[in-house]
């Protein structure tokens, strides 16, 4: 118990350097950024720092699993360097058990980051995103952004529309030149509206200058049964929260609000893919803090004579990166649906844990 309290206190003493080294380095990157986008609004030094603590959360926050490698690594060389992992071996423990000790750590870090930090770094960059209002020197995004195709719809009912639009306007909620494709419950095409401006307004779309093809009757033709209308309204669960954080921001979602979110947003018709995958990845989290935890600790069960300082913090920081790598490209796979996002996000943890762990069970000699 007494070795455990040990390596455990050793292990977050070397989590809190590297994250005040990581917070040091992003805070003076955003100091500079906030003061450049800003400057010309009249923003202060004080001003500046606060939108460039705030900005750094979700930075820190998805660096949390490198930082617990790097961190693993330092604590291991460390006690190799000393020889004290000489003497916890002397006591019949081997290096995959001690190692066991900074994987637990980590995993409970995992659980704290999900459950606690979480939550505040969402409302952390909810906050960002209010207090950079106060300076309008340069916004984020234009009033005017091109989307090629934006899909909306009301899954479970009976019918479902999809809308195509060509340009928003992030002010306003209106789309120009829309096309509204209704459907029944079957799947068959019902309807197709055109409008040259479709305007989102408490649970509906006004429409102005519409052009409506009823093609649900045998007798009608798109040619013929159009209908115009110069204004026109058509009722939709989509609200304006909902459009503002799907098209024009990523909002870092709190993990105990995600599930609702998804479920609000699926029923106002939007892709959810990657809400979902955001949600399956937060479930995995401490896993992935547990294996990144051992790959900074694979490398070095070996005497420091036998290998150079140098050669081991390539070798970590390539595998750190690799298996990082992984995970974006399971999540890039997920985000097209080319594979669920449960496999996504617990494949790369698992795989890594599996591949550390056999490398520590063949480097141990004892």
């Amino acid at each position: 118990m007494i070795l455990t309290r040990y390596i455990a206190s050793r292990f977050f003493f070397f989590l809190m350097i590297v994250v005040l080294g990581l917070w040091g380095i992003y805070f003076c990157l955003a100091l500079a950024t906030m003061l450049n986008r800003f400057l010309p609004a009249g923003i202060g030094l004080f001003e500046a720092a606060e939108l460039a603590a705030l900005r750094i959360a979700i930075d820190l926050y998805t660096l949390l699993p490198v930082a617990v490698g790097f961190s693993s690594f330092l604590m291991s060389l460390s006690l190799f360097r000393s020889s004290e992992m000489v003497v916890v071996r002397t006591t019949g423990v081997s290096v995959p058990m001690a190692m066991a000790v900074p994987a637990g750590c980590a995993f409970l870090s995992g659980i704290v980051s999900v459950t606690l930090l979480n939550p505040l770094v969402a409302n952390l960059t909810e906050q960002f995103r209010i207090s950079e209002g106060r300076f309008g020197a340069t916004p984020m995004v234009s009033d005017w952004i091109r989307s090629d195709e934006v899909v909306f719809g009301n899954p479970g009912k009976k019918s479902r529309s999809v809308i195509r639009a060509t340009l928003i306007d992030e002010s306003t909620f209106e789309f120009s030149d829309a096309d509204i494709f209704l459907f029944n419950g079957d799947g068959s095409l019902t309807t197709w509206i055109f409008s040259e401006s479709a305007k989102l307004d408490d649970s509906r779309w006004l429409l102005s200058q519409a052009k409506i093809w009823r093609l649900d009757s045998e007798s009608a033709s798109p040619g013929i049964a159009a209908q115009t209308y110069e204004f026109y309204e058509l009722p939709t669960e989509i609200t304006r929260e909902n459009v503002k954080d799907s098209l024009f921001t990523i909002r870092f979602a709190s993990f105990w609000v995600a599930k609702e979110l998804i479920d609000e947003r699926m029923r106002a018709g939007f892709n959810t893919v990657k809400l979902q995958m955001s949600y399956s990845a937060e479930f995995a989290k401490p896993l992935l803090f547990a294996a990144f935890a051992l790959v900074g600790a694979a490398f070095t069960t070996k005497p420091p004579r036998l290998s150079s300082l140098a050669n081991r913090s390539i070798l970590v920081s390539v595998c750190i990166y690799s298996v990082h790598q992984f995970g974006s490209i399971a999540r890039n796979l997920a985000i097209t649906e080319k594979i669920s996002p449960l496999l996504a996000s617990w494949a790369p943890p698992i795989v890594a844990l599996a591949l550390i762990l056999t490398f520590l069970l063949y480097a141990e000699d004892g």
